[in-house]
């Protein structure tokens, strides 16, 4: 395959809180034409259907993370993570690293277009949309995805892996914890990708609105819309797991959660389904 110039080529960043279905849309993204390279990391337990994450953005976000002494997983103190944001701002890494790490980007990534996921990028994503900038990538296309807190908040209690943070932290609710980051990463995608297409998991699950939904995403990349059939096929609304009941959130994540649905509903007014 011959390699593209960075100004030729599309770039998605898909980004979203953990447990949030960027798993589910990477993977659709990708059947849409988006390339995420060899180096993923292989299914588990808790996403049975893959991850669908680049071992390269992995590493360098924890990296990213732990210089500036945050939580190498993402979880962190609600205030760490905002304050993360002014830090980021200017902040480049090593001259020499930079050109290798451009170098290997170019290598692993030599197609028209091409992205990557890991929860984490949320946090750093100031860096990563600065560099691509400084290799000539000019063409940055984010993908916002996030889903009901109440819903992202059970999934990370279920999973269990908040546990040990929670305590090393002094918070005594997991719970708690798990919708402050919830709050925490969302706020930032709202104050740092206006230019996003925003994608509500729970849309993407409903029978009613999902084709509108991959009719955006395929519009959003430029690519053949005969492949939302295959998308359909291999997304199932049974992964939308919430238990209803539980309805009181604090006013700061409601808020947020508006917000959030307000960017959706904002991109939809303007856009208008057609048939394939």
């Amino acid at each position: 395959m011959s390699e593209k110039s960075a100004s030729a080529q599309i770039v998605c960043p898909i980004l979203g809180m953990h447990r949030s279905g960027t798993s589910m849309v990477t993977r659709a993204f990708n059947l849409l034409g988006v390339q995420l390279g060899t180096d993923l990391q292989p299914a588990a337990k808790s996403n049975k259907m893959g991850f669908w994450e680049h071992r390269l953005f992995q590493f360098l976000n924890m990296e990213i993370l732990r210089m500036f002494k945050i939580n190498p997983d993402g979880y962190d103190m609600y205030p760490l993570l905002l304050g993360l944001q002014r830090k980021l701002k200017g902040f480049q890494m090593p001259a020499e690293f930079e050109v290798k790490l451009h170098n290997q980007l170019h290598k692993t990534f030599p197609y028209d277009c091409w992205g990557w996921k890991d929860p984490r990028t949320v946090l750093v994503f100031t860096y990563w949309r600065s560099f691509l900038k400084r290799c000539g990538y000019t063409d940055i296309r984010p993908i916002v995805v996030f889903r009901h807190p109440l819903a992202c908040m059970q999934s990370l209690v279920r999973r269990g892996d908040l546990v040990r943070v929670a305590k090393t932290l002094g918070i005594p609710s997991v719970e708690n914890f798990a919708l402050s980051l919830w709050g925490a990463y969302n706020q930032i995608l709202l104050a740092t990708v206006p230019d996003g297409l925003y994608l509500c998991q729970e849309d993407l699950l409903n029978a009613e609105r999902q084709a509108q939904q991959l009719h955006r995403m395929s519009v959003y990349i430029g690519a053949d819309r005969s492949k939302e059939a295959e998308i359909k096929k291999w997304i199932n609304p049974k992964m939308d797991h919430r238990q209803t009941g539980l309805n009181d959130l604090p006013k700061r994540i409601t808020q947020i959660h508006n917000a959030l649905l307000q960017r959706v509903a904002e991109q939809q007014r303007q856009f208008v389904v057609r048939p394939i």
